[in-house]
């Protein structure tokens, strides 16, 4: 079981996808709830918010990992949250029976960092794509993006397809 809360807002009916939205710094997993309806107002998709596991002394909210410098997360608190969510991440493909195929990774500034990084990280499959907001791929040490088998990532999202 993940060692993450998150929060859910099932599909209308037999889900199409999984669309899984990370928030920003000092927020909760309550913080992208509401976007979902907006993103998907037919509810055809299944939502999940996961909390950042991080809660930084003299910083509300919470936190996917410390910044020494904009660009640049801090390597231990980074690869803690990126294990966390590789976690989550699996365990919501085996239960909802939606893979990376299905699923688009989305966030809001640290959160569309930590996206980008689940999303293109040589370890992880590709999900079907991306929807970052506010954000960028992190320089982190021991951390690199993968481009290579990931030429399709995001099509849908940019052409407006039907199908996630």
């Amino acid at each position: 079981m993940s060692a993450l809360v998150y929060s859910e807002r099932p599909a209308a009916g037999e889900p199409h996808g999984l669309l899984v939205l990370h928030h920003g710094r000092g927020a909760d997993e309550h913080d992208l709830l509401t976007l979902a309806d907006v993103l998907d107002p037919r509810r055809r998709l299944h939502v999940v918010t996961p909390r950042a596991p991080l809660q930084l002394p003299g910083w509300p909210g919470n936190h996917w990992y410390v910044v020494p410098r904009v660009g640049f997360p801090e390597p231990e608190s980074f690869d803690a949250s990126y294990a966390m969510l590789a976690e989550l991440h699996d365990e919501l493909w085996q239960r909802t029976g939606l893979g990376p195929q299905r699923t688009v990774l989305g966030g809001f500034s640290m959160g569309s960092v930590m996206s980008y990084a689940l999303a293109l990280g040589a370890d992880r499959p590709a999900p079907a794509g991306i929807l970052a907001m506010s954000g960028f791929i992190p320089t982190v040490e021991g951390w690199r993006p993968r481009f290579d088998d990931r030429t399709e990532l995001g099509a849908f999202i940019a052409h407006g397809s039907e199908d996630p």
